[in-house]
């Protein structure tokens, strides 16, 4: 490190910006990788395909350090204010341009590390421009913690557990199916792994119509009185956003709790849009 030469600091690499444009950036703007928000959000990052590009570079060289492969649902990064920094150097033997966050990453119920994540484009005088979201370089990361922490503090963050099913469908779906509850919850969301994560307002036709459909039978039955067709009323269904690439959809089941979950799932597998699994979660 002693032989970067800096180039920008933190106040050259963040453009500044108005408080009513904090405002505008924080309502518009959703980080696709969970535990990098903090630091998309501190710096008001609008390349998100940056962002997934550092995820992808950075989990592993972490998971390495850990010893682990790890649940990073529950791990976050942390700009402290009077502990953090942000950099960019360049390496005079090859020209390269080096970025140095200084941060520390984990739970504050778990483990916490301080140290560096560096990272750099194997191109002469290549910069990363954070507010274009177009990004098609590979990134080299590295991880520098800031000293020498003792494996009882790395045994303390989460292991990833694989996702077990306890799911049994009467027909047959086109994609894998995830949980450990028996049935769709009265309140509880759908965690999907798209092959191409635009297609989620497909997914959300889908799930509209498929809960008008739905509820349409149950309509009939009250109506009528023709208790046969009575299977409950599912409330809402409404898109939670996108986290590490898997996009949520939050569904109010309601009465409809035993039923209605293989019935969506049918509608999805029977849609043609390409899914790759299915998580069902409790909130």
């Amino acid at each position: 490190m002693q032989d970067l030469v800096l180039v920008k600091d933190s106040l050259k690499l963040i453009e500044p910006v108005s408080e009513e444009n904090r405002l505008n950036y924080h309502q518009k703007f959703k980080c696709p990788i969970r535990w990098l928000e903090h630091f998309l959000q501190s710096c008001f990052i609008t390349n998100f395909e940056f962002i997934k590009k550092l995820d992808e570079a950075f989990r592993p060289i972490f998971e390495v350090y850990v010893g682990k492969k790890l649940d990073w649902q529950n791990i976050k990064i942390c700009l402290v204010p009077y502990d953090s920094d942000f950099n960019m150097f360049r390496d005079p033997k090859n020209n390269n341009y080096i970025y140095v966050l200084t941060c520390n990453i984990g739970n504050r119920n778990m483990g916490i590390v301080n140290g560096n994540i560096i990272w750099y484009i194997n191109i002469p005088e290549m910069e990363v421009d954070f507010f274009n979201n177009e990004f098609k370089h590979d990134i080299n990361a590295i991880w520098v913690p800031e000293k020498k922490y003792a494996q009882e503090t790395l045994n303390l963050f989460p292991k990833h557990i694989e996702k077990i099913s306890k799911l049994k469908f009467k027909s047959k779906l086109k994609f894998s199916v995830y949980s450990w509850l028996d049935s769709m919850p009265h309140e509880g969301k759908f965690a999907i792994t798209l092959e191409n994560i635009d297609d989620k307002e497909k997914v959300s036709e889908v799930l509209g119509y498929g809960l008008g459909k739905w509820n349409t039978q149950t309509n009939q039955a009250r109506t009528s009185g023709d208790l046969s067709l009575e299977r409950g009323y599912c409330h809402k269904i409404t898109f939670d956003g996108i986290a590490d690439n898997i996009a949520y959809w939050y569904i109010d089941a309601g009465s409809a709790h035993d039923g209605i979950h293989e019935f969506l799932l049918k509608e999805l597998s029977n849609s043609g849009i390409k899914i790759k699994s299915v998580q069902i979660q409790m909130l």
